[in-house]
């Protein structure tokens, strides 16, 4: 039974963030306010002929709250609840609270249900980012650390350097002093970078040869000759953008678009922006970034607003984290799995359900998973 309001108590209950409803003492519903229809995604009609009870996964618990507030009368608050999966397609929790009040000489229950699940985010964000401040505080204290041996290490090669050119021996030996005081450098600029995090990355044309020249250089004075190198440039190749003294650590990838780690979203490509990513998060092969929409993977530490990096494949074994296309008009990023001709994508996240593809269906994937980028501040 849909009970009748007037129209301005309708209008302040329709306007309260809270979900807000009316129900007789069996819980059967009797009223709800538009924050009820939009939590529980149905219209007020189809909920006033449900109870209480169907709305909720723990019902025994609520058959007992429910005794224990007719024999007292007084409001009564349950939280952190779970919203029955079945109605809303997936499950979130809600604080509940009950208030027995008297409509005429009928008793009646008032029930307030606030969603939480905002707020257990803003939380875990807030913890994220204290784990953030204290490893920034260790970095840089190991950072410290690292500078001042640097200083010993490059005066030590100085002197070495100068011994060399006093007793006349050869060039390859000096060759070795330049190569350990570069790469002093190197580190010193590096660890710079450390304890100064706003610093902005200088970008200038850089030549590949001399990024790979300089990787020869080194590998060469690590084996002691024992392996010989061949060097077969190819003149035609671009310049690429890049920081010089930080040529060897970053690389331009580009950020194609968005991918939903949550429901399916519509495949969005713009090939048009680049973003310059850390080289020990690639490998071999052909890399592209997207930025995640949703949390359907927050329990493998993968966030909304995160950038993923992902290397293009075709192909996936069972366990691998993919970017998968659907039906060629929707992307998605989960754990990939067979269960024989079927194809799962499984969420890390338990209030999300595995999407399951019966064989003959249009999934493709696009990339595994090679490492994530995550930005605190704006």
């Amino acid at each position: 039974m849909l009970v009748k309001t007037d129209n301005l108590h309708e209008a302040l209950l329709d306007n309260l963030y809270g979900a807000v409803f009316l129900s007789d003492l069996d819980l059967t519903i009797l009223y709800a306010n538009s924050a009820a229809e939009s939590l529980f995604q149905m219209t007020r009609s189809k909920l006033c002929t449900l109870t209480i009870f169907d709305l909720l996964e723990d019902q025994i618990g609520f058959k007992k709250t429910l005794g224990e507030l007719v024999d007292s009368g007084t409001p009564h608050t349950r939280r952190h609840e779970k919203i029955n999966s079945k109605i809303t397609g997936k499950s979130s929790k809600i604080d509940c609270s009950f208030t027995p009040i008297d409509v005429g000489e009928t008793k009646r229950l008032l029930i307030e249900m606030h969603p939480i699940d905002h707020f257990v985010r803003i939380n875990r964000e807030h913890a994220l980012l204290s784990a953030h401040d204290t490893s920034k505080s260790l970095v840089r204290g190991l950072a410290h650390e690292i500078k001042n041996p640097l200083g010993g290490i490059r005066g030590a090669a100085q002197l070495l350097d100068q011994e060399i050119v006093q007793h006349g021996m050869d060039e390859e030996s000096r060759e070795l002093t330049k190569i350990i005081t570069t790469e002093t450098d190197r580190l010193k600029d590096l660890v710079d970078r450390l304890l100064e995090p706003h610093h902005t990355l200088k970008f200038e044309k850089l030549n590949i040869h001399e990024v790979t020249e300089h990787v020869t250089s080194l590998l060469e004075a690590e084996t002691h000759g024992n392996f010989q190198f061949t060097r077969d440039y190819d003149p035609s190749i671009p310049e690429l953008n890049g920081d010089n003294k930080a040529n060897t650590n970053f690389i331009d990838i580009p950020l194609v678009g968005n991918i939903a780690a949550g429901s399916p979203i519509d495949a969005i490509y713009n090939e048009t922006e680049k973003i310059n990513v850390p080289m020990f998060l690639l490998g071999k092969g052909s890399y592209f970034a997207l930025n995640i929409i949703g949390d359907s993977m927050i329990e493998v530490g993968i966030n909304e607003g995160d950038i993923a990096i992902i290397k293009q494949k075709s192909n996936a074994n069972d366990g691998d984290l993919v970017a998968a296309l659907i039906d060629d008009t929707e992307t998605t990023l989960k754990r990939f799995k067979r269960s024989g001709p079927k194809i799962i994508l499984k969420a890390e996240n338990k209030n999300y359900k595995s999407q399951v593809y019966e064989p003959g269906s249009n999934i493709k994937i696009q990339g595994i998973l090679s490492g994530l980028i995550r930005k605190y501040n704006s």
